[in-house]
């Protein structure tokens, strides 16, 4: 099992609240954030997340509805490779420009590798193409929208507590 907090394995031990596992005092200690989400009602996450979906876009100002998008990005340096899934808030324009820029970023940056980057690069570049053809706007807001949502809102809660 991972880390609520850090994403770390946890063979033995660590510190439960809730659903959440904790590997240490210190990581338990350090989301708050998302111990308190855990207890925000569905329909309280539904209806903010439609209101982030009308809002207008932070990168370009349009109303045009938000999601939260994802790109991909890699690079290689001879035995160093590293690749990421960047998620973006935004219009469908601006991550599009966003996924295109990572697309080429990583077709010439991802190659330089061996062997991770030879083997890594053709599923990044795919992953970046089919993630500019999926067009989540036709659907509800996606599970990451409502997971932002649901910190945003747990952030404004323990704001207003003075923590």
């Amino acid at each position: 099992m991972a880390c609520a907090n850090c994403g770390s394995t946890i063979l033995f031990g660590g510190k439960k609240s809730g659903n959440r596992k904790y590997c240490n005092e210190k990581c338990f200690e350090a989301d708050e954030i998302g111990r308190m989400s855990d207890a925000i009602p569905d329909g309280e996450v539904d209806r903010f997340s439609a209101e982030i979906r009308q809002a207008d876009c932070p990168q370009c100002g349009k109303d045009s509805g938000l999601e939260i998008f994802k790109s991909y990005f890699i690079y290689s340096i001879v035995l160093l490779t590293s690749w990421k899934e960047k998620p973006q808030l935004s219009c469908r324009s601006c991550a599009r420009k966003r996924q295109l820029k990572d697309f080429f970023a990583s077709f010439f940056l991802g190659w330089w590798g061996i062997p991770f980057g030879i083997l890594i690069t053709p599923i990044i570049l795919v992953a970046n193409v089919i993630a500019m053809i999926i067009n989540p706007l036709n659907k509800k807001p996606s599970k990451k929208l409502k997971e932002y949502a649901r910190l945003l809102i747990a952030q404004d809660i323990l704001s207003r507590q003075g923590k």
